[in-house]
């Protein structure tokens, strides 16, 4: 990075002192009484699919998930729940079909084919945890969205998220953001986490993740690292304070970094 932002350097001091294992990081969250965590997704990176399907066991083992949400479009719920009551792959297919057809028709959801995003629904199958389809759509429409605004979609994604029970939403990072403030509002900032990933593959998107990716590379992780703000005044503020970086932190709780380790992804 030729003009470096003078804060990059003390990103990556900071973010080296703090950083924890991921799994760790969720672990403690529920054990401390979060009840939801909203996990940011970018649709097209592999990476991030194969964290969110990594965590589901470990997770299930030590505090228990009822329920995750997946952003899949709504009228997909009659399959999820057939293959979540039989096993029977042909109705996972269904799920896997739409995906690869919203690909054809230009939609950035290739990361979710190479990666291992229909393997969540595998490891919810033999856990026993439930799954909500939580996109409001149509099966009739071309991109599943022509009927609804952008706001409509929001509040029924918040809507479909269970009042009780643990559970996990993986959606994209707006949707997260949008509608994790509003349950932060209703249930307390302690009973719902907000999470973004963020990936070797996504620097270049906007100023913010750029830096931030940039600086990071510089420790050479070979594993997937996290940091929750929520802990470190010193680090939140200094994102809070950097007009770049205040969205950034903003949203948030906390953040994974996937490095790029010999050209595979982590």
């Amino acid at each position: 990075m030729k003009d470096k932002n003078p804060i990059s350097e003390k990103i990556a001091e900071l973010f080296d002192r703090y950083k924890e294992n991921p799994v760790e990081l969720l672990i403690r969250l529920y054990q401390n009484g979060t009840s939801v965590v909203g996990l940011g997704e970018n649709h097209d990176l592999a990476s991030n699919h194969r964290f969110a399907k990594s965590i589901i066991s470990p997770l299930q083992e030590s505090v228990g998930l009822d329920y995750i949400g997946l952003e899949l479009e709504s009228f997909l719920q009659l399959d999820i729940d057939s293959y979540l009551k039989s096993g029977d792959e042909k109705y996972l297919q269904r799920v896997i079909d739409r995906a690869v057809e919203r690909v054809k028709t230009g939609s950035p959801m290739q990361g979710r084919i190479d990666g291992d995003y229909f393997d969540i629904l595998r490891e919810a199958r033999k856990l026993g945890i439930r799954v909500i389809a939580m996109r409001l759509s149509k099966g009739g429409d071309s991109n599943g969205t022509a009927n609804y605004t952008a706001l409509e979609r929001d509040r029924y994604m918040e809507m479909v998220i269970p009042v009780e029970g643990k559970g996990i939403f993986y959606c994209g990072q707006l949707h997260v953001a949008e509608i994790g403030s509003k349950l932060q509002w209703k249930r307390g900032d302690s009973q719902v986490r907000l999470m973004r990933q963020e990936s070797e593959e996504s620097a270049g998107a906007w100023p913010a993740e750029t830096l931030f990716v940039e600086s990071l590379k510089t420790k050479g992780y070979d594993s997937c690292v996290a940091v929750d703000f929520q802990l470190h005044d010193d680090l939140r503020s200094l994102l809070w304070n950097d007009p770049l970086m205040l969205q950034f932190v903003h949203d948030f709780d906390s953040v994974i970094y996937h490095p790029n380790v010999d050209g595979v992804r982590k």
